[in-house]
């Protein structure tokens, strides 16, 4: 009843669904066959240095990646992934490959030979040899001490290779997967060859290993005193816009005020769908309904499977672990009873006496995992078989679990703890409470062959095998038409942005701010993609249609767009007030020390205690107490011992400090640790580079 009640409970969507899945299969029919009805610029998902690079083709990569990487089957989380993977590549290949090929860079298979057969550690081939849901290396391609066997991989790819592809589709898809295989190792190894060739390129001059050197030996303590910008008074310092637009004509070409890429701001109003007091007596009669038909099912557990939300929901059970009020009602039951329907949390539930039996109600066991993933089950079983042997004569499990088995139990000496009965999988669940204490049973399970110990156990306890039926408590199919009702007439009656949020107030109106084109979600609500992708199709100030999100529907208004470049003075007014604020605040800051050059009387004038810092150098990132304030270590670099500084604008105060000392320390800087330091950045800030410099546009959020 689980599935088919939902079904006819949400009769009226399921066919609305259905007839939108048929429209966009015509669709998709008329897009994947080359149909001009999708011509124009909304075929390509991007533009690389004037390359167009059409949704076909990246598709077709896509479902290339998808078949190689995963056998064909992923979910979405994963497709984003690999959106972005390939997207990537095409830009590699159309942007910094062409500069390693001017360059003469290049990868012959011989080199690939020698990576495949020599580098067992490499990530690209573990990758491929893995299985992508452990994320653990196949067994045949595994050596004992978790590397790669080169030997079975070189076999393996020599058997691909001289396959007849025409005769057998296995060896196609294994040959097309071997050239993706060849492709990424070859542009791993270019990089590395680029990065290397670059690296040695770098030279650091005698002059900077000099200043260096210098300013990471030099040990400096400072004293001061600071008016903090937040213990000022705002009101007494708001800028005027006249001297927020001066500000802003002077510093708008500052990174601060650059928008790298496109953004967007929502306000948002949602409508959730919860179930209504019909709902939840509908329910309850079907189930009425349902419990005429469980008292006489020769199958309980295919009933259960067929009716429940929670499959086979057999177990044994003592009474405390029952819902209050049923606990007596079971343990004293006869068999084949049924209670119910009776509510239980968000559900109701139909329960049925299966048996009785007394056994103990807790277990506390060892065991010795060999994981069916790394030891085949006949292999498993004979060195199980081995170490009861072996365990037997010397009471030495602890021992013999921390040095085989293959679970984090074997930290514990396998010790497994106390658990009650339905805790552990079937199999190990029945074995430890069907035995005895000091019992060693073998047996199987999803994860592997266990050697367990029983090593205690609970006084026995009456136990009922119940069988529950339960059925989640949800909207049903007037309840989502009234909620959409209410959804739209929203939209209808706010479709400009000062309706919008004054009424959208007492919905409780929430805001997305900063959404970028490839944000996946709004806010971390599942399944709200299409929410983003309709704000970059909207102007500010547009009320959106209502979005069906599962279980709410949702009305936006686009409250704000940043396009990239500078920001316009409306967008950056905030950014820019914030600065002029802290200026002014700076400045009069200033004006209460005037002249003065004694700290302890500057930090009388501000309000203040002279406070002192741990010994830091210029190289250093932050100074303790004080934070990163570049300024203030700059200015304590040039500083004469004793001497005190004219007030310094900082971040986050105006400061005036005394150098106290400075002392010499050992410094580690040397010609090779600086051109090392540059080497490993070498490469990837060369690629950023020769991206940034390239004309790409990035148009997948229009199809993703």
């Amino acid at each position: 009843m689980a599935v088919i009640g939902k079904i006819r409970k949400q009769s009226t969507i399921l066919l609305i669904a259905i007839g939108g899945a048929m429209v966009l299969f015509v669709l998709g029919d008329l897009f994947t066959s080359g149909s001009t009805f999708f011509a124009g610029p909304n075929d390509e998902v991007g533009e690389i240095d004037g390359k167009k690079v059409s949704i076909k083709e990246f598709e077709m990569r896509m479902a290339q990646a998808v078949q190689n990487r995963f056998g064909g089957n992923v979910d979405e989380e994963t497709r984003v992934q690999l959106r972005d993977q390939i997207w990537d590549e095409i830009v590699r290949e159309n942007v910094v490959a062409p500069q390693m090929e001017e360059l003469g860079l290049s990868v012959s298979d011989q080199e690939l030979f020698y990576v495949i057969k020599n580098d067992p550690q490499n990530p690209i081939l573990r990758s491929y040899f893995s299985n992508p849901e452990t994320g653990r290396l196949y067994q045949q391609f595994a050596n004992p001490d978790g590397t790669i066997n080169s030997d079975r991989v070189i076999a393996y790819f020599q058997n691909v290779l001289n396959g007849d592809p025409s005769q057998d589709e296995n060896v196609l898809q294994a040959q097309q997967s071997f050239q993706v295989l060849k492709r990424n190792l070859r542009s791993s190894i270019l990089d590395e060859k680029y990065a290397s060739l670059l690296g040695k390129s770098i030279y650091a001059t005698s002059l900077e290993i000099e200043k260096k050197s210098e300013e990471s030996s030099k040990s400096m303590s400072i004293s001061y005193a600071a008016k903090y910008f937040n213990e000022m008074d705002d009101s007494k310092y708001e800028p005027t816009e006249s001297e927020m637009k001066s500000y802003y004509s002077e510093h708008k070409n500052e990174a601060r005020f650059k928008q790298e890429e496109p953004l967007r701001s929502l306000q948002y109003v949602t409508f959730e769908v919860l179930p209504t007091p019909d709902d939840t007596n509908r329910l309850r009669t079907e189930l009425q309904e349902v419990k005429k038909a469980f008292q006489y099912a020769e199958d309980d557990t295919l009933f259960v499977n067929e009716n429940s939300d929670t499959p086979f929901n057999l177990r044994w059970t003592t009474g405390e672990n029952l819902p209050m009020g049923m606990d007596s009602l079971v343990m004293n039951a006869s068999k084949d009873s049924i209670f119910g329907p009776y509510r239980n949390e968000d559900k109701f539930e139909l329960l049925k006496v299966k048996d009785f039996k007394q056994a103990p109600d807790s277990v506390k066991a060892s065991h010795i995992l060999l994981s069916a993933e790394k030891v085949d089950t006949a292999t498993a079983r004979q060195r199980l078989d081995s170490l009861r042997e072996v365990i037997r004569e010397n009471d030495n499990f602890a021992q013999l679990a921390s040095q085989y088995s293959m679970d984090g139990s074997r930290t514990k000496g396998g010790d497994l703890g106390w658990f009650a009965e339905g805790q552990m999988v079937p199999a190990f669940s029945n074995a430890c409470f069907e035995g005895e204490v000091g019992d060693m049973p073998i047996i199987s399970s999803q994860y592997g062959m266990h050697l367990i110990k029983i090593t205690d156990q609970t006084d026995d306890v009456k136990k009922a095998l119940v069988a529950i039926i339960d059925n989640m408590i949800e909207p049903g199919e007037r309840t989502f038409q009234d909620v959409y009702a209410e959804a739209s007439s929203f939209a209808i009656n706010n479709d400009n942005a000062d309706n919008f949020i004054e009424n959208g107030e007492k919905y409780g109106m929430a805001k997305a701010p900063s959404l970028r084109p490839n944000d996946r979600t709004l806010m971390g609500i599942e399944g709200s993609r299409e929410v983003v992708q309709w704000a970059y199709g909207a102007e500010v100030g547009d009320v959106s249609e209502v979005f069906d999100l599962q279980d709410q529907y949702l009305v936006a208004l686009l409250s704000e767009v940043r396009e990239k470049g500078v920001l316009p003075f409306d967008l950056a007014k905030e950014e820019v007030r914030a600065s002029v604020l802290n200026q002014k605040k700076a400045d009069a800051a200033k004006e209460m020390v005037g002249s003065e050059q004694n700290l302890e009387s500057v930090s009388q004038k501000w309000d203040g205690i002279v406070q002192q810092s741990e010994p830091f150098t210029f190289a250093d990132f932050t100074i303790s107490g004080i934070g990163v304030e570049p300024k203030v270590q700059g200015t304590a670099y040039t500083l004469e011992p004793k001497s005190v500084s004219k007030p310094i604008d900082g971040q986050r105060a105006v400061y005036v400090i005394r150098l106290d000392n400075t002392q010499k320390v050992p410094s580690s800087v040397t010609r090779s640790s600086i051109e090392q330091r540059y080497s490993r950045r070498a490469g990837v800030s060369a690629k950023d580079a020769i991206k940034e410099n390239a004309q790409i546009e990035d148009n997948r959020a229009q199809f993703y």
